[in-house]
């Protein structure tokens, strides 16, 4: 015979289903769960039980004649008498029919194929699909899932009994559960009347080889023996009884379908659809087992099936936890991030692209792309921001947290370094010219500044990730509550980011002085008024933010939320400098004549030194000799005039290669192309005001071969296509 196992109903039958049935539906540890789920207490059926089904009736097909009429006494004495392959049974019957060298013992056979739970299929087992399963060359993964049948032994008290009799009774159980009273009948001397007690082993010390060979057991026995409940107690794939309210009724369905089917298909062929027949039917027996008791734990006012089953799989508070997750928000914060990181590229692109434009030279466009990148950077922040620990893997998680300051710190020392470097070369050349002094500011002297910043924010960020890093951690503020957050383990946090923070509120405090020295000079050299206009923007997002997210931090959805909302505000902060010169491009420059009278009258305020007169002296002589009513016979010819005036100064800056921000120009309207025209035509609404910078014209003198053109030609025949005329000087365009 190939099977002696025993299937007479209200007998062990259940576990028998139950120990193949579980070897495909439980793959993933105890708390898994192998004949309910236990996130919806749907029963585990299926093709598993359908599958469970056909090997029973191959073993039924070669089994005892007897098993439908019988319990455990067919199993072990058909094994005696060596009549079968195989049986099943509890570990305490290896103590009572002992047969040294002819009975072997090994755990229960797994499975290569497992139930999706999602479809409800079997499909073949995997390193994913099965953690636990074991590789073999021949046949690939198998998943094994020991079954702890029957619960085991257990002692209670009443608690309604007196103290005296609860003392009583806790000290025969502790006397009973012993080591040394245990051992008794645990591990027994061959033979005796103990060997029948039917225990197995459940303390450490009864796990000893050596005891049992003193008792007189086979040791190759016992090593196999021990050896099978070892692997089985020890693994995590461990299935353990139900032991809901209930429970015994859906073994009982359990039991009878597998019976009912034996005794269907006893002689005949089963097809799959009395298979699945069988299994329709248990399935809607167990469920509305479930139900009623539900229904009545309702009326009661008692605690459901499913939070007694997930309590007993130690997954209640996992699976009913509020772990506050972002949720599909985050795609919103996503979606804000893109926008932002696209609008910093088209930035950059249309500063590229117009390069060569006279606005865009004097905006100095390496550091309005340094600016563009500082935007990108910072913004990309809130792409880790997004992350939890709702499908990704710890190591991706604290990548992520680590990452947050980097792209933070370094963003916001982008955008503002550049601004520093930017407005402290204006400021410089401006500051020379104040005093008829030549300098040259190179891109390279500036970005030394620039260079420092960047390098101390890197070295602190170094020193962080490499002595404390930001990690994902879940904080738990009940038993069902929590929140991921991003925190580093230790203390020396605090040092880096106040060193941080300090470093980078020193560079905002810079840059803002460097702006409010460059709040007089015109817009097309310096954005004071922008960067003001984005400080303030900053500190508004600060004081209404900050104080936000600290109210909101243990809700990891609304403080994603509050983040990636300041995203936009950051956004047009940052870039508001950037757009700056296409602001500046729509204006004309200019110093009235009112500007030039205050400034010549400054300067006669400084004193009465050489230097000083001849300062007011060179004013008073801008002021007079350059400064001049300029009239049209129309609208039309002015706007002609103009349009030529200014490419005529393109072309003179880029093909004499002249630093544009080493000439301090001041031009609204000038008419060397057209001669003046008499006071009856001239209208009032056409005043046009022209000046020119004596600093700058000295520096083009000094870096060009220029001649110097009488002041009455350059007033009224100065011709736009072969010459420009600046303040009684010219350049020929073709030189």
């Amino acid at each position: 015979m190939g099977s002696c196992i025993g299937r007479l109903p209200q007998c062990a039958g259940p576990y028998w289903a139950m120990q193949v049935l579980s070897s495909m539906t439980q793959t993933k540890g105890s708390s898994e769960g192998s004949l309910f789920d236990t996130k919806d207490m749907s029963p585990l059926t299926n093709d598993a039980l359908v599958e469970t089904l056909k090997i029973f009736e191959k073993q039924f097909k070669y089994g005892h004649p007897t098993e439908l009429e019988g319990c455990l006494k067919i199993n072990m004495p058909a094994m005696q008498d060596e009549k079968c392959v195989l049986t099943l049974n509890w570990g305490n019957s290896f103590l009572r029919n002992l047969i040294p060298g002819k009975l072997g013992i090994d755990k229960a056979p797994g499975s290569q194929k497992v139930l999706d739970r999602e479809t409800g299929k079997l499909v073949t087992c995997t390193k994913e699909l099965c953690p636990n399963a074991v590789y073999y060359d021949d046949i690939g993964f198998v998943n094994y899932a020991p079954y702890a049948a029957f619960g085991g032994w257990s002692g209670a008290v009443n608690g309604n009994i007196s103290d005296e009799k609860k003392k009583l009774a806790m000290e025969f159980l502790t006397f009973s559960a012993s080591k040394e009273q245990s051992s008794k009948l645990v591990i027994p001397q061959v033979g005796s009347r103990e060997a029948d007690a039917g225990y197995d082993p459940y303390r450490l010390s009864h796990m000893n080889e050596e005891d049992y060979v003193k008792q007189g057991f086979d040791r190759e026995t016992t090593d196999a023996y021990l050896g099978a409940i070892k692997e089985g107690l020890l693994s995590p794939n461990l299935v353990v009884d139900i032991r809901f309210p209930e429970a015994t009724k859906i073994m009982s369905i359990l039991d009878t379908a597998v019976i009912n089917h034996l005794n269907e298909t006893k002689g005949v062929t089963a097809t799959d659809q009395m298979r699945r027949d069988i299994v329709k039917d248990a399935t809607a027996d167990m469920k509305k087992v479930i139900s009623e008791y539900d229904s009545r734990a309702h009326v009661e006012k008692s605690e459901k099936i499913l939070p007694q089953y997930q309590k007993l799989r130690g997954v209640y508070g996992e699976l009913n936890e509020d772990k506050n997750l972002i949720g599909d928000v985050r795609w919103i914060g996503y979606g804000l991030g893109f926008v932002i990181i696209a609008m910093a590229l088209l930035f950059s692109g249309w500063v590229a692209i117009n390069r060569k434009h006279r606005v865009v030279k004097i905006s100095q466009p390496i550091f309005l792309h340094l600016i563009c990148l500082g935007v990108l950077v910072l913004s990309s922040a809130i792409f880790p921001l997004g992350i939890d620990d709702t499908d990704s893997t710890e190591q991706g998680r604290n990548a992520a947290c680590a990452s947050i300051p980097w792209l933070v710190s370094l963003g916001f020392s982008l955008v503002f370094s550049a601004l520093f470097s930017k407005l402290w070369r204006i400021n410089r050349v401006f500051a020379a010219a104040a005093t008829m002094k030549r300098v040259v500011v190179t891109e390279k002297d500036v970005l030394k500044p620039f260079a420092v910043l960047m390098t101390s924010n890197f070295v602190i960020l170094l020193s962080w990730t490499l002595v404390d890093p930001m990690v994902f951690e879940r904080v738990y503020t009940d038993e069902l509550t929590s929140y991921g957050r991003c925190m580093p383990q230790g203390n020396e946090w605090k040092g880096f980011i106040a060193s941080l923070a300090i470093l980078n509120f020193i560079a905002l405090i810079i840059v803002n002085v460097q702006a409010y020295h460059a709040r007089s000079i015109n817009d097309e050299l310096s954005e004071s008024k922008y960067i003001g206009l984005a400080t303030l923007s900053m500190f508004q997002i600060f004081i209404v933010g900050v104080p936000l997210l600290v109210i909101v931090y243990n809700d990891p959805s609304v403080r994603w939320k509050s983040k990636s909302g300041n995203q936009p505000s950051r956004f047009s902060t940052n870039t508001r400098w950037s757009q700056s010169p296409g602001n500046n491009a729509s204006r004309a420059s200019a110093y009235s004549q009112q500007e030039y009278a205050s400034r010549a009258s400054a300067y006669s305020q400084q004193g009465d030194t050489p230097a000083t007169n001849r300062a007011a002296s060179s004013a008073s002589e801008v002021e007079s000799k350059y400064v001049k009513q300029v009239t049209f016979a129309d609208k039309e010819s002015e706007l002609i005039h103009r349009e030529k005036l200014d490419e005529i100064k393109d072309l003179v800056m880029e093909e004499h290669k002249i630093d544009i921000t080493s000439i301090i120009l001041k031009i609204k309207r000038a008419d060397e192309a057209l001669p003046v025209t008499g006071e009856d035509d001239a209208h009032p609404e056409s005043t046009v005001v022209e000046s020119a910078s004596r600093t700058g014209m000295r520096e083009m003198r000094q870096n060009r071969k220029v001649e110097k053109a009488p002041s009455q030609f350059c007033r009224s025949s100065c011709q736009p296509t072969s010459l420009a005329c600046e303040g009684g000087w010219y350049l020929p365009l073709n030189a």
